[in-house]
């Protein structure tokens, strides 16, 4: 998982091998603590299931496994001239990631079903945000994607589609899930460094109030988790560094001169 979580930006390839096909995922911790005799799920399977006895760490395990296929995708697409024949395997991830991002949202950490999610799955969310936000980032820009065909064809608007759409549901509220409780955790402070930079990316195009309050959120989570880990910190440096911590300024700014009238 570190070694998938570490390389998300670099363009070096995995140290850690990919897992065999027959590898089984852990057991909840439920489960585990009581001995009860359960079927183990496979890490390969065609679907994720909103109704799973998987618990968090599984869900971690079967995160980390996205992000290594969809870090396999980027690199296939940035060495190849014609990309349309990977339009149909970007929809399967995204839908897969979606499905995924569900599963882990829908479960608590001994596999049973939760209205809100719980802290302890929030490393998997967050590494399953992150796949996701790479993935979308692939494909959401409205520019040629580099196809062999003469024109864009209807699965590259449709990835344009889902990709911004993403993009902005991760940014405005899964992100402010996890900021608002991190719960410690330091495997979520690369999640929260990206989705800050989309919602700086927002905020200079469209000025949407959501996205200024999501970046405070995300801000106050690193600031948070950086009181025990100094990586919050160095995150918190980047973005000053790239002027996004400027952007919450201007919104009290704006505020406050409002306000005077």
């Amino acid at each position: 998982m570190l070694d998938r979580l570490v390389n998300i930006d670099s363009s070096l390839p995995p140290a850690a091998p990919e897992p065999c096909q027959s590898e089984l995922l852990p057991v909840n911790d439920t489960d585990w603590d009581k001995g009860t005799v359960v079927p183990s799920e496979p890490l390969y399977t065609k679907s994720f299931s909103s109704v799973t006895t998987v618990g968090s760490f599984a869900q971690t395990c079967q995160a980390a496994h996205m992000l290594s296929k969809v870090m396999r995708h980027k690199k296939a697409r940035a060495s190849s001239q014609d990309i349309t024949e990977l339009l149909p395997e970007a929809q399967h991830l995204h839908q897969a990631l979606s499905a995924l991002h569900t599963s882990i949202e829908g479960s608590e950490s001994d596999g049973t079903p939760s209205q809100t999610p719980e802290p302890s799955t929030f490393p998997a969310l967050a590494l399953c945000c992150s796949a996701r936000l790479v993935l979308y980032n692939q494909y959401a820009c409205n520019e040629p994607l580099g196809l062999a065909s003469n024109g864009p064809i209807a699965l590259e608007t449709e990835l344009q589609k889902v990709g911004l759409e993403g993009i902005k549901a991760i940014a405005s509220s899964t992100s402010r899930l996890v900021a608002r409780d991190t719960g410690g955790c330091p495997l979520v402070a690369r999640f929260l460094y990206h989705a800050a930079t989309e919602c700086a990316w927002f905020i200079k195009e469209n000025h949407e109030q959501i996205m200024y309050d999501a970046l405070e959120d995300i801000l106050g989570g690193l600031r948070s988790m950086s009181e025990n880990w100094g990586l919050a910190s160095e995150y918190i440096s980047l973005l000053e560094q790239e002027e996004v911590l400027k952007l919450i300024d201007q919104d009290v700014d704006v505020s406050s001169s409002t306000s005077t009238f």
